[in-house]
């Protein structure tokens, strides 16, 4: 199941979408060189049944956000210790809760798959190295938010006050027929914009 085939970034013209392709392994999306991002990078870990991976993080903190298949992982940090033997598994982004694996920087991710798996990584510049963290499925809260159209399911992954440095991050599922803004924002601060 193809999850997304374009990722439309604010500030970016509909000619400069990042298409996503079918290419194996750690494949960078979208990064300071092809947008105007400065603070957020987007990848995708794509693996095929039996493969593995394994991927260095030196000054960045990053997010795996499981979004289909199955993983068995470990990760490595000198300075803040390791996670050996995490595994999760999802068999799609509507009915299941992720499975979540924050990377410090620093850190080194061995990572396996037996089914196959798609993963989505946010990183943002750090650093400031904490523990790395699994969360599974039993650690996200998910509330209902909005109304009419706008009702969606939002699953807090980190919030605000969380072990992330620079990066708050979470899934929306909509209704069928529903909205959900994009890009990801906030309400809580009037900008300049809004004068």
């Amino acid at each position: 199941m193809r999850l997304f085939n374009y990722l439309i970034i604010r500030g970016e013209i509909m000619n400069n979408a990042h298409k996503l392709t079918d290419k194996k392994g750690y494949v960078n999306i979208v990064n300071s060189k092809n947008s105007r991002l400065t603070f957020l990078t987007l990848d995708r870990i794509f693996l095929g049944p039996g493969e593995k991976l394994e991927h260095k993080y030196e000054d960045f903190e990053s997010v795996i956000i499981l979004q289909q298949g199955d993983f068995t992982a470990s990760v490595k940090n000198n300075s803040t210790g390791n996670l050996d033997s995490i595994s999760g598994s999802r068999k799609d982004v509507f009915d299941e809760f992720p499975a979540v694996i924050y990377i410090p920087p620093g850190s080194k991710i061995e990572m396996e798959t037996k089914n196959g798996l798609d993963a989505i990584v946010y990183s943002s510049p750090s650093t400031k190295s904490n523990s790395p963290l699994f969360i599974n499925k039993a650690n996200i809260i998910e509330t209902t938010r909005g109304a009419l159209n706008w009702k969606r399911k939002v699953r807090v992954i980190f919030g605000p006050v969380s072990q992330t440095n620079n990066i708050i991050i979470g899934e929306s599922v909509s209704v069928p027929g529903g909205w959900i803004g994009f890009p990801p924002h906030k309400h809580d601060v009037e900008t300049d914009l809004e004068k």
